[in-house]
Formats: structure tokens, sequence, C-alpha cells
């Protein structure tokens, strides 16, 4: 089997009509469809398993009814219709399944799954299949109870976990799940059935028994266990039928506690983007606030040219008088020599008295250079001067306002930007949380511990009455070997049915124990050929199965591994799902949700190298927080035929393009 196209209308997320083409070409038959979470990659997985089955699943495998399928805001627009189209090959011919939804003639606008009337059609080599043989040709390609191994969400495989914990509610689901593929099932309804037909010719032999004198007794004992039994087998119904309305109860209220307990986490994000919006919103007014009054001072900007000749006038003088400055140590060294020759009127040098003339010469000098020391200080005060003025006018030129304006405003055009960002998702977080209330959550977990302790009650309750029956039946056993020892009652016609039907229904029961052995055996083997490819621990020996369909790793010497890894937790469940899978059905195509979420880059290697061997297609629903676009899909680039992107247009609505 192989799927050509997907065209979905109006489908969760999925407004209007969007179509998936699937790759074809046994070479290149790898489909990638990229998208974050929340946009929409478990509603094609959804819409396949719909398309199909008339089936689609929450993450706790509750069942989602019609009225919560439809595309919300195509609802809102009026549209109220909604459909899937799969066109697929198998057998050598090609069919076109269609499945619509619409809302009922009389019904306005739909409410509940009640409000709407839902249609299927197929078409083989483009001819109508009448509608009882529609689910009989689907089942003959794609059986349902097979779909859990080809249709899989990837964050659900740790359920397989369950299979190792005996008496586990969800491993014995998925151990049911498992018989259905392996076909287990026919042979317990031809155990039933005989056992069915047993009863009944146990009821007419007590009927027969209680007209002979002898075998009144045998008769009224057999009477007492036969009502017993009846008795017993309702109890079981109604308890099952409890159990799974308890399941299906909680089911739902995890869904809903999961989507509730995103309520915190939202609330959180919302108060700090609404804080972030309220400091950008006060920054702006503070820059526009500038911005004003940088436009009154603009004017000065008009004066730059001016300004500029008037500071290298400054500068220049600032260099002349800082020159002059520089002589005034050694003006005031010669200062003090004159002034020493004077006062002792002998010559420092030659060492001779000083004339009148010279004296006098002498003191013209000194006159000279107190004149020019003046004149420095006269100087100083006027570099402090020129300098302030300089520095001043400086200031002035660098805080040009035409700059400042530009980058103000180009600050706040930035902050309009981040502003419509956060607005956008202060909306949609608004909407996120409209109309929950986060203490809800509590309650419903309260709830949900409830029904936990009811499904145990009633598990035990189970288990109790199956042990009750198969006491009473070996009773009825034990008794029937009393009533055959009476040749009279041996050779009724009611005694040689029951013989017949005992015969046939213990024939069926160690048939069923040998299928199961068989099976589980090929299972373990196909399962550990699988997990030695997978696994990049090279020292495990294999994998051992149990009595649940549950594997465990072997080490090189064969001995039990006892701790494993969530990564190796996810191989060996991957490793279950692709022996069950080969051992129950011919190769069809794989569809894989958030495979490698708990995976390492070895590992994700081995299985995108793995897979697309063992299947007809394999159609990978990611997003890159668990696979690397560039370096992971490197290794079966030459295996990718066709890749795809969910993207976000609004809070309803995503869009599926063609990369």
């Amino acid at each position: 089997m192989k799927f050509l196209e997907l065209t979905v209308k109006n489908f969760m997320p999925y407004k209007g009509q969007q179509t998936i083409k699937f790759p074809t070409d046994p070479s290149r038959n790898v489909l990638v469809v990229f998208g974050d979470n929340m946009r929409g990659k478990t509603s094609i997985l959804n819409a396949i398993r719909w398309g199909l089955y008339g089936k689609a699943f929450s993450r706790h495998k509750a069942v989602i009814g019609l009225d919560k399928i439809i595309n919300s805001e195509a609802l809102q627009e009026g549209d109220a219709e909604f459909s899937v189209e799969i066109k697929f090959e198998a057998g050598n011919h090609t069919y076109e399944l269609t499945r619509i939804a619409k809302k009922k003639a009389y019904v306005a606008r739909p409410e509940s799954s009640s409000d709407y009337e839902e249609h299927v059609f197929l078409k083989r080599n483009g001819v109508a299949i009448a509608g009882h043989q529609i689910e009989p040709e689907i089942n003959l390609y794609a059986p349902e109870q097979v779909s859990r191994f080809f249709l899989f969400d990837g964050e659900l495989l740790q359920e397989y976990e369950m299979l190792l914990e005996e008496g586990s509610a969800t491993g014995e689901a998925i151990k049911e799940a498992i018989e259905q593929v392996l076909g287990v099932p026919a042979l317990i309804n031809g155990r039933d059935d005989s056992l069915t037909l047993l009863k009944m010719a146990e009821k007419q032999q007590t009927k027969d028994l209680s007209k002979m004198n002898d075998m009144g007794r045998l008769a009224d004992q057999q009477r007492l266990l036969q009502e017993m039994e009846d008795v017993k087998l309702r109890d079981l119904e109604t308890t099952k039928d409890q159990l799974k309305k308890i399941r299906s109860e909680k089911s739902i209220l995890e869904d809903e506690i999961e989507s509730l307990s995103q309520l915190s986490v939202t609330a959180m994000e919302l108060k700090e983007r609404t804080n972030r919006h309220r400091e950008l919103v006060s920054e702006q007014e503070k820059l526009r606030g500038d911005v004003l009054t940088l436009a009154s001072t603009a004017w000065k900007d008009l004066l730059k040219p001016k300004l500029v000749l008037l500071e290298e006038a400054l500068l220049s003088e600032v260099n002349s008088k800082t020159g002059q400055i520089t002589q005034e140590g050694a003006i005031g060294q010669e200062i003090k020599q004159v002034q020493s020759i004077l006062n002792l009127s002998v010559c420092p040098t030659c060492q001779q008295e000083v004339s009148a003339d010279h004296k006098h010469t002498f003191e013209e000098s000194l006159k000279s250079l107190q004149d020019k020391l003046n004149n420095i200080s006269s100087n100083q005060s006027r570099l402090s001067e020129v300098t302030a003025r300089l520095n001043t006018l400086r200031k002035i030129l660098n805080s040009s306002a035409v700059d400042l304006l530009k980058d103000k405003n180009q600050r706040i055009r930035s902050i309009d930007v981040q502003l419509t960002k956060l607005e956008n998702a202060i909306d949609k977080l608004n909407q996120e949380l409209r109309g929950k209330d986060a203490d809800e959550v509590v309650k419903k977990r309260k709830y949900h511990d409830e029904l936990v302790r009811r499904e145990t009650v009633s598990l035990g309750n189970i288990d109790a009455l199956t042990s009750e029956l198969a006491k009473i039946r070996k009773q009825i056993d034990d008794l029937a070997k009393s009533i055959n020892a009476n040749p009279s009652a041996r050779n009724t016609r009611s005694t040689l049915l029951a013989n017949i039907y005992k015969g046939i229904e213990t024939s069926f029961r160690l048939s069923i124990d040998d299928l199961r052995e068989r099976l589980k055996s090929e299972v373990e083997r196909k399962a550990t050929d699988a997990f030695l490819e997978l696994t990049t621990q090279k020292d495990y020996s294999g994998l051992k199965i149990n009595s649940n369909y549950g594997l465990t790793i072997l080490d090189e010497q064969g001995e039990a591994v006892p701790l494993r890894s969530a990564g190796a937790e996810q191989i060996v469940a991957l490793s279950l799902i692709d022996g069950l899978s080969r051992t129950g059905r011919a190769a069809g195509p794989v569809v894989m949700d958030t495979p490698f979420g708990r995976l390492d880059p070895k590992h994700r290697a081995n299985i995108l190298n793995y897979l697309p061997k063992h299947a007809s297609q394999l159609i990978l629903l990611v997003h890159e927080g668990e696979i690397n676009r560039t370096t992971d899909l490197s290794e079966i680039a030459h295996r990718i035929g066709a890749e795809y992107e969910i993207k976000e247009k609004s809070l309803r609505y995503s869009k599926i393009e063609k990369l």
C-alpha cells in the first residue's frame, strides 16, 4: 500500500482545502513535514486516521467529537463542512477515499457531534464501491486494529514500557491491540463461540437430567452452578462496561488537565509580555519628549559653519598661550640669577665686582624679565578663559540635534515594531486564557484521582470475578465427569453435544496458547533484528519478550539490563512496533508523529537509515527541536521525496506549504 495524496478541508487547524502529495518512488520514499508544536502535526496524523476509520484521537486516546474537528475559523465564517480525501494504491488498484461531515439540514449552527451527519465514499479504479463493502475493502490493506503500529504518536512511545508491568491497565490495552494485530482474536472468538454453544448444551443437559430418576441431584447441582455462572458473567460484563466508561472519562479528563495545566505558564507569559509592553510604552513616551526638546534647539545646527571657524581661532590662541606659558620656568630662573647679581654686586662667573654701568644693565634686564613674567600670568588667566570657551563650543558642536533626532526617531520606530509583536502575542495569549479557570485544574485532578481509584477497584473486581468464574467452570467440568459416568446420561443428545463443544472449546484454548507462544517468538526475533540495527550500544545481545509482549534488553552475556535510559526505551518501543508490523501486515506506509523527542543524534541517524528500507513510505511529522534539517537529514537526503512545512496564519488557522 502507498499513499498518493491527502486533501483536507476545514479539518482542525487546516482552514479551506489543503493538499499533501506523497512520494511514490521506492528509492525516494521519505516525506518530511516540519511544524512547531501546536501548529498541526498531529492533526495530519488524525486526518489520515479519520479518513480511513472515521476516528480522531486526543493525546490520551480519547475520541475527538466531530464538533471539535471542524476548523473554528471556518465555522465562524459560516462553513460547517469538513472532509478528508485520501488517494492510495494497493493490490494493483488505485483508490479514492472521501469522508465528509456536514451539519444536519435542520441545524443552524452545529454545537455537538450529534448535529453532524457523516458520509464516506470509496472508488476503486474510478468505480464506486457499495457502502457496506467500504470498511472491509479498507481493512483488507490497512486493518484498523493494526493502525496503532503504522499511525503512531512518538510522544506516546513510553506507553510501551507498561508492557513490562504485570496488571498495568495501559499494558493490558496495548497487549490487546498487539494480539489484534497478530490474529489471536480469531481464535479467541472461536473459543468464546464454542463456549457459548457448550453452555447452551449444558442447560439442555440439565433439563434432560432432571427427568431421570437417578440424576436429579446432579441436575440440581449443575443448575445451581449455571445460575451462579450466569450471575457472575453479568456482573463481569457490567464491571467491564463501568471500567470502559471510567477509562473514557479519565482520558477526556487527562486532555482537559493537560490543557489547563498550560494556564499557569500562559498566564505568566502574558504577565511578562504585558510588563514589557508597559516598559516600552514608557520609554517611547520619554523619547518623544526628547525629540520635542531637540527640535526646539535644532536651530543651533544653522550656526555650525561659523562655530567651526570660531573653534579654529580659539584653538590657535590656546596653542599660542600654551607655548608662552611653557617659558615661565626659564624666565623665573633668569630673574633669580639677575636678582642674585644685583644683591651681591659680584659676577657669579668671574667673581669680579659689578660696575655701576653693568648694574644698570642688569636692572633693565630684570625689569624686562619681570614684564614678561607678568604678561605670562595674564596669559594664564586668558588661557583658562579661552579653554572654557573652547570646551563649551565643542559640546555644542558634538551634540548635533539632527543626529540625535535621527537616533531617537529610529529607536521610536523600533519600539513600534516591538509593540506590534507584543500586542499580537498578548491578544493570542488572552484568547487562550479566555473562559478558562486555572483553579479548575485542582478540581479536575482531584476527580481524576477518584477515577483512578475507581479504575483500580474495577480491575480488582474483574480479576476476582474472572477467578470465581474459573472456579465455577472447573466445578461444572468436574460435574460433567460424574454425568458421563452414567450410561443413560452419557447417551443423551444434550450430553453428546456438550462433550463435542467442550472438545472444540479445549482445542481453541490450547491453540490460542500455542499461537501466542509462536507469535511471541517471531516478534521477539524480528524486534531483536531491528533493535540491533537501531541501537548504538553494540554490546547488547538482543531482546527477550514476556507474556505481555514487553521487551527486556539483554547484555552481552544474555542477562537482563535492569535500568534503561529514556532513549533506550524509545528504541525498544520502535523495535517492538517494527517487529509487530512486519509480523502482522505486509509492508506499507508508516506515519510517525514527533518520533525523535528523546533520542540522541546517533540513534536518530540509525532510525532514519533503517525505517525507509522496511516501509513502502516513511512520513515524518517533526519539529526542529527534535531534528536538524541540515545535519540529521543529510544521511537520508537521497531518500527524501518531498518536504512540507506547517506555517501558522492565525491562532486557529495553519497552512501546509511545500518546500
